[in-house]
């Protein structure tokens, strides 16, 4: 991750870790700073709306179908923590990235 005083995007938002999912890289009450900006490859934590969930999820990017014109087919969003299951295989007209996660503060 950067370093915390490096600068973000004007569309940058805060975001808190909603569970324990992405432990130990992301614990529960985490606040995250994510930036729309950012450009999103495999294996950044990401925030998305994905259809047909309720919540942004917020998990790892990783792309399971390989690109058509420089751009993903399917991605998969992997949790940290394995005890929570994967949301695989999102047809790119089914995600929205919110934004890149770029820092975070520990909750104490």
């Amino acid at each position: 991750m950067p370093d915390p005083e490096d600068g973000v995007g004007p569309g940058a938002f805060y975001a808190v870790a909603p569970n324990n999912s992405n432990a130990p890289v992301f614990r529960e009450g985490d606040r995250l700073i994510c930036d729309p900006s950012q450009k999103i490859v495999p294996d950044i934590f990401v925030i998305a709306v994905v259809a047909g969930y309720d919540e942004p999820i917020l998990a790892r990017y990783t792309v399971t179908k390989a690109a058509k014109n420089g751009r993903p087919v399917e991605v998969t969003l992997v949790p940290e923590n394995r005890a929570f299951p994967p949301v695989e295989a999102i047809k790119m007209a089914d995600i929205r990235i919110l934004g890149r996660v770029t820092h975070r503060t520990h909750r104490v």
